[in-house]
């Protein structure tokens, strides 16, 4: 049995202090993502992204000529090459911190499994990028990795597409409704946001995130860097942010929990969740500046 199929069986408990203890050992990313521990998907995997980045679209337009935004772009810049690859004019990749894959021939083997489908991908293998910042340049993208910072420095109206998968649920709970401002800002008056959200616990895709108070949760020593942090806002929630902020939205593909909690696990404070934002597992949030 590997890596990948125990951590699953691991007891919720047992995996957030095994998460606490190995997140503070003074070992990189790249050697935890190797083992399958605190792995942000498959993003290194053009298959996936590519699957992942026409089901945002199919919710806009196309890329053609579009400047893109995608937040938490997590282990590759694939989504960069595939937005080139789809006529984006550039691509800006934000994170809170530089994961992605810096092996460049990892990047050229994925891209040629794409080639015959976009043709003009093979002048990036025919260029022969050296590293990561190499393809970058070739594809017109940037990578930013300072989080809400990097976001912060960049020109207003810039984007006509934002989006994000399984992502805005990592952003703390105490710089989330300003990274939504933010997004705003940088966003064209004629843009369009595209994120995906994962509401379940990221211990085993339950409630176990709910049994704590905020108070404990959101304490900085918890949260950073576990591996297992979700800011615990709910669907109702994260629409009124939105609106708050000044967002049309319109939500696709509500895809409800198996179980709901039985309600003597939940903390006080989740205890009168109403039912309807408890059974939602993960949604698909499009939305647009209001006018």
């Amino acid at each position: 049995m590997n890596l990948s199929n125990i951590k699953y069986k691991i007891n919720w408990r047992f995996k957030i202090l095994l998460k606490l203890v190995l997140s503070r050992l003074p070992l990189n990313y790249a050697f935890w993502s190797r083992l399958d521990l605190f792995k942000h998907g498959d993003s290194n995997k053009i298959g996936y992204i590519y699957g992942v980045l026409r089901k945002h679209i199919s919710f806009s337009e196309s890329l053609e000529g579009k400047e893109v935004l995608e937040v938490g772009p997590g282990d590759g810049i694939l989504s960069a090459v595939l937005a080139f690859a789809m006529g984006a004019k550039s691509t800006t990749l934000l994170d809170v911190n530089s994961y992605a894959e810096k092996n460049i021939k990892k990047y050229l083997e994925e891209i040629k499994r794409l080639e015959e489908e976009f043709p003009v991908l093979k002048i990036i293998n025919e260029k022969g990028p050296n590293d990561m910042e190499d393809l970058l340049k070739l594809i017109n993208a940037k990578y930013l990795t300072e989080g809400l910072n990097s976001l912060k420095s960049i020109e207003s109206n810039q984007f006509d597409f934002i989006f994000s998968q399984a992502v805005l649920e990592h952003i703390r709970k105490k710089e989330f409704k300003e990274t939504i401002l933010e997004m705003k800002r940088v966003l064209k008056p004629s843009g369009v946001m595209s994120h995906a959200v994962d509401f379940k616990d990221h211990l085993g895709g339950s409630f176990n995130n709910l049994r704590f108070s905020n108070n404990f949760w959101e304490q900085d020593w918890f949260a950073y860097q576990s591996g297992f942090y979700t800011n615990r806002i709910q669907l109702s929630e994260l629409r009124n942010i939105l609106e708050e902020v000044g967002f049309d939205n319109d939500v696709k593909e509500i895809k409800k929990r198996d179980m709901m909690p039985n309600p003597e696990i939940l903390h006080q404070e989740f205890s009168k969740l109403d039912k309807s934002d408890l059974e939602v597992g993960s949604a698909h949030i499009i939305s647009t500046i209001t006018i």
